[in-house]
């Protein structure tokens, strides 16, 4: 199995928890990057690994167009039920079928890292664009200490592989991926997310890409990481509650 072969099908399986159970994070970091970019009512929009639409959906609330794409077939059938009049496509990032110069703007969030081969992608993305575009990205910074722990974890117990190719989690990273933009703008943002319980917070991984190192351990391995994670977890509960830190890295910048 190819890599992209292999998240297609790791997001396949999680496209019924994607932003579901997964969490409010999707649409509230979606929504930020739509506010960075300042989408016009004149905008021709790409979204690329459009997900269920965190981006996609408020972008069609403003723009004249807006195309989601995604290499995942069961996240397009998500999409279209959350978003019906929607123009989607089962795409892959880096073999764009659209015309040189068709858009004003892309977006590709929470994405990049899965790209094999991401310079190719970057490529496709400048080639879309027109020569006055705006490219709009975005990735997870540093791992709160609670989900560090279970993918360290999940490791040690045979989940070796990794779906994230690129090392993609701090400013300077995104800066240089871009570096064949112009005008490139990095803005951080932190935002604590509240988990009901520790059970909450191990279903919502099923709607991540961390799915595809759990998928690798054997059935034993797989409940003695669920019981020692949500012992784990117990540990950052505050009155029941469980709160989770994330750090998010915007990337915005011209063709």
């Amino acid at each position: 199995m190819s890599h992209k072969e292999w998240v297609q099908k790791t997001f396949d399986a999680a496209a019924p928890l994607y932003a579901d159970k997964s969490s409010p994070y999707f649409d509230y970091f979606g929504q930020r990057l739509v506010d960075l970019a300042q989408v016009s009512p004149t905008d021709r929009v790409l979204d690329v690994a459009t997900g269920k639409g965190a981006v996609l959906l408020p972008v069609s609330q403003i723009a004249k167009q807006a195309v989601g794409i995604d290499l995942s077939a069961e996240m397009v059938k998500a999409a279209r039920m959350r978003m019906p009049h929607a123009e989607l496509h089962q795409m892959d990032a880096e073999k764009l079928i659209f015309a040189d110069s068709s858009f004003d703007l892309v977006f590709c969030a929470f994405a990049l890292f899965f790209m094999p081969h991401l310079s190719v992608a970057l490529s496709e993305f400048k080639r879309v664009l027109k020569p006055t575009g705006r490219l709009a990205v975005s990735i997870w910074g540093e791992k709160n200490p609670l989900d560090a722990w279970v993918a360290d974890r999940a490791e040690a117990l045979g989940g070796t592989k990794q779906i994230r190719l690129a090392s993609l989690n701090s400013a300077e990273a995104l800066s240089s991926t871009l570096s064949g933009f112009n005008q490139i703008r990095i803005v951080e943002e932190s935002k604590v997310f509240i988990k009901k319980s520790p059970e909450e917070w191990w279903d919502s991984l099923w709607g991540h890409g961390i799915r595809s190192q759990f998928e690798q351990l054997s059935p034993e391995n797989l409940a003695l990481l669920r019981s020692e994670s949500l012992e784990q977890a117990c540990k950052y509960c505050i009155e029941g509650t469980l709160p989770l830190k994330r750090q998010v890295f915007y990337g915005l910048c011209q063709s």
